[in-house]
Parts: structure tokens; sequence; C-alpha cells
């Protein structure tokens, strides 16, 4: 199966399908949130679609372009009606969106794009993106392993896999759309851990299943049990990654969850035995991460630099490890 994105689904998306956001109404397939377009109100669209609620007012955003605007002409900068952070026609550059993300939180970072293979592994377990091209904003926003292009000017959102990830954001990147990451605390959604909320979301918006509910390691298919085994072609890029390091929980022994906290601050609920080393815990988030990794943990916590010993001599039944970059 194919990881490249479909051109025609981004194509598709960027369409303007004359959606208004003063007659159309804001639920989407599954419960998604999906702002449709008041005039030149793209950048807040964009923001409130990939928190998926209503975080942010015209009236906010305005504060903070004004802000901006006085910011810059007590140093000395000047600039013609129009020309400033935000216009009176609620359009706002990238400054006033990543200001206003801050003030909740967030941060918005410029993606630079390479090989979409490593790129996809760098984005595995982003959340979300912000796009911006001759004046229009849009967003990409993750739910479990799905992702959906979410434009205001278009009725639906439109559905693409995980796998896609790296070649999606490079083409918009070839493209000449600006791209952000915005990281943070993302409020939860009812549809990330309802499969059937999920499901209708994904073909309400192009897709089909099954789809894939990611509970504490594994994964639960629409209508199936749980899996033994992974498939490569369909399981969350995670899973495909433990699966490739030959990590197994056996279950006739004692197990635990432990709470990986990764550098991007996601989150994910990872399945031991109790007799797993802290190497092997180490193994699986740096196989996740894509790159070495040190991890703390324990309580009070401190780096865990034994990789012989077990996560139950360590104290890390049911605990908390914080991954970072080695």
């Amino acid at each position: 199966m194919s990881h490249v994105f479909d051109v025609g689904k981004y194509t598709k998306g960027m369409e303007n399908a004359g959606a208004d956001g003063r007659k159309d109404s804001a639920e989407g397939p599954g419960g998604i949130y999906h702002e449709k377009q008041i005039p030149n109100l793209c950048g807040l669209h964009a923001v409130n679609n990939l928190l998926q609620r209503n975080v942010f007012s015209r009236q906010e955003l305005d504060r903070v372009g004004q802000q901006l605007d006085q910011q810059e002409r007590s140093m000395g900068m000047s600039f013609a009606p129009g020309e400033g952070n935000y216009r009176g026609d609620g359009f706002y550059n990238v400054t006033v969106l990543q200001r206003g993300l801050q003030s909740r939180g967030f941060q918005m970072d410029r993606v630079v794009c390479g090989d979409w293979k490593t790129d996809a592994i760098k984005h595995m377990h982003e959340v979300g993106f912000i796009f911006n091209k001759d004046e229009h904003w849009f967003c990409y926003r993750r739910f479990q392993e799905e992702w959906f292009l979410i434009n205001s000017t278009q009725h639906r959102p439109v559905h693409f896999h995980g796998r896609e990830l790296g070649s999606a954001v490079n083409f918009a990147v070839s493209d000449g759309w600006g791209v952000y990451s915005v990281r943070g605390n993302f409020p939860p959604v009812p549809l990330e851990n309802n499969e059937a909320m999920l499901t209708e979301a994904v073909r309400g918006s192009g897709g089909t299943g099954p789809v894939i509910i990611k509970f504490g390691g594994a994964g639960h298919s629409l209508g199936g049990a749980r899996p033994t085994r992974v498939d490569s072609g369909a399981a969350p890029m995670a899973a495909v990654a433990a699966a490739a390091n030959d990590f197994v929980v056996d279950e006739s022994k004692a197990k635990t969850k432990v709470q990986l906290q990764f550098p991007d601050g996601t989150k994910k609920a990872e399945e031991f035995n109790v007799d797993h080393t802290v190497g092997d815990l180490r193994s699986v988030c740096s196989k996740i991460v894509g790159s070495a990794v040190q991890v703390k943990g324990g309580f009070p916590p401190k780096n865990l630099e034994d990789d012989t010993q077990t996560l139950e001599a360590a104290g890390l039944k049911g605990a908390r490890v914080t991954v970072a970059f080695a």
C-alpha cells in the first residue's frame, strides 16, 4: 500500500466549495468541529478548527493584532493601513495566530521539509498543522491515527491516513504553502475514543474503514477483537514501530502500563511485562521517537540509566515516564 499522499484529496480540499459560516453548521461528520467561511476570517476558523472548538473570537484576535501593531510602532516601524498584523476585514498574519495560540499554551513553529519518509517519522506524533498561502488559512488535525484536512471553504473535511502525512505535508510545502506545526495540550474530543463517531467522521469525509482506536499500546479495529499481530498496512505508526522492534508482551506474565510523555507533549500508555527492563522501555521510546532518548521516571523522578534493571525494580509499575531527546 502506498504511503504517498493522494494529490487529488489535496486539490479537492483546496477548492472553494462555497461553504458559508453565516448559515452553515459548524458540526461536521462524526462530531468534527468545522467552522465554515465568513469572509476573510479563515485564520480564525483555522485555529478554532484545529482546537476543535470555538476558542477564539474575532474580537480577541483583533486585540492581539492591535497590540502587535502598537509594539511595532513603538519600535519606530511604520506601515500603511491594511499592512499591519491584521486588517479590518478580518485577515490575520502568522504572528497574530502564533501569539494567540501562545496565550493558550500552544507553540506554532514553521515546518521545514525534506524526504517524505523521514518526515513521516518526524511528524508521526503531531496533532495538527496550520497552512497559509495567498491569504488563506486551513488546518490538518489528527484523531487517533486518522487525519483530516479541515478547510473553512469546504462543506466537509477531507480524510487521509497517518501513513500519508509525510508526503501530504511535503506536497503542501512544495506547492508554496507555509506550514506550521502546533504543539500543546489539546482539549479532549469525544470522537477520539469513540469508534462509531470516528468511523462516521472518516466515512463522512471521504474515507473508508476500518478505524483503529488505540488502548495502551495496542489497537481495536472497528467490529473486531484486539489484534495479536499488527498489519503494517493499516496499523498506527507507533504500533508499527513497536512491532518492528520485536517488542512482545507475554500475556502469561504480570503486566503493567507505563504512561510515556514524549518531547512534543503527546502521551501514550504503553503496556509492558514487569520483568521488562529499562533498556526495553528505552528501546520502545527510541523507536517511536526515531532517535536516541533519555528517560526519567520513578519517585522522585530521576534519570533511568541502568538498562538491565527491571521495570518493577525501578519502581515503574503504573508510573509516568518522561522521554527526552538524548
